[in-house]
């Protein structure tokens, strides 16, 4: 793992957007924010120059892999996770900053190895920065995947029973939806709900159901996500395949 930039300096005043690279062997994966029902998120604390302040993780999308018989939520292959720095408009001493920050993961195959490592990145102060394509388009594709609104395209409805909630999406009348759309998967960023138990079906014409997370009764009508009932709102949509979640996690971590 190390740390990436897509400029080539340190601009005063700038925000700055830092990531952090995973390149898993073959068979390896690490974890999302919520790794589902095994596994630890990665995470990082960051040693700043004076006057800077580093925003929350923004997640490139998860894959769902498996761990044993579990499937969870995490990175094979390659992953960039952003931090965007906040730069103040008068920074101290002279010469390159340093960022640096200690990482905590756990990267499993068929065993799993918890880790730290601290990586640093130096970059100078200009005036101006350069940019660095190769980086930037990654970073682009990265801020494309974070979460956003769904109003304008979709209306979402959420009701809850005694096991469930259920959300709901119909195309918005006003137009914009995707209606087309195959299959619809969640990432719930709760980490009560876990990777089994999700399923998509099409009961109507321009309609989508995700049903059943955990013990949740097929719901009649729109496009409906079934939650377990200690789950709190705030998933993430994507496209994915037909799947299964349940709500509870079963176990620790892996």
């Amino acid at each position: 793992m190390h740390l990436v930039s897509e400029v080539d300096a340190v601009v005063p005043g700038i925000k700055l957007t830092i990531g952090l690279f995973l390149k898993h062997g073959p068979g390896w994966h690490s974890y999302w924010k919520n790794p589902g029902t095994v596994g630890m998120a990665t995470r990082v604390k960051w040693k700043l120059p004076k006057g800077c302040t580093a925003g929350p993780l923004r997640w490139q999308l998860p894959q769902r892999t498996k761990m044993g018989v579990y499937t969870v939520w995490g990175y094979e292959g390659e992953a960039l996770l952003l931090t965007d720095i906040s730069v103040p408009k008068r920074l101290v001493g002279k010469g390159g900053l340093e960022f640096t920050t200690d990482v905590s993961c756990m990267v499993c195959s068929k065993t799993c190895n918890p880790g730290n490592a601290k990586v640093s990145i130096v970059l100078p102060r200009r005036d101006n920065a350069k940019v660095i394509a190769n980086w930037r388009a990654r970073f682009e594709k990265i801020r494309g995947q974070q979460p956003r609104r769904m109003e304008r395209t979709w209306c979402v409805a959420a009701t809850r029973s005694a096991e469930t909630y259920t959300l709901t999406l119909t195309p918005n009348a006003k137009g914009g939806a995707n209606d087309q759309v195959r299959d619809l998967y969640f990432f719930a960023e709760v980490e009560i709900l876990t990777g089994r138990g999700q399923a998509a079906a099409r009961p109507a014409a321009q309609r989508r159901r995700v049903s059943r997370w955990r013990n949740g009764e097929r719901s009649g009508c729109g496009c409906s996500h079934h939650y377990s009932r200690e789950e709190a709102p705030g998933s993430t949509l994507s496209r994915g395949p037909q799947h299964t979640l349940p709500g509870r996690r079963e176990n620790g971590a892996a």
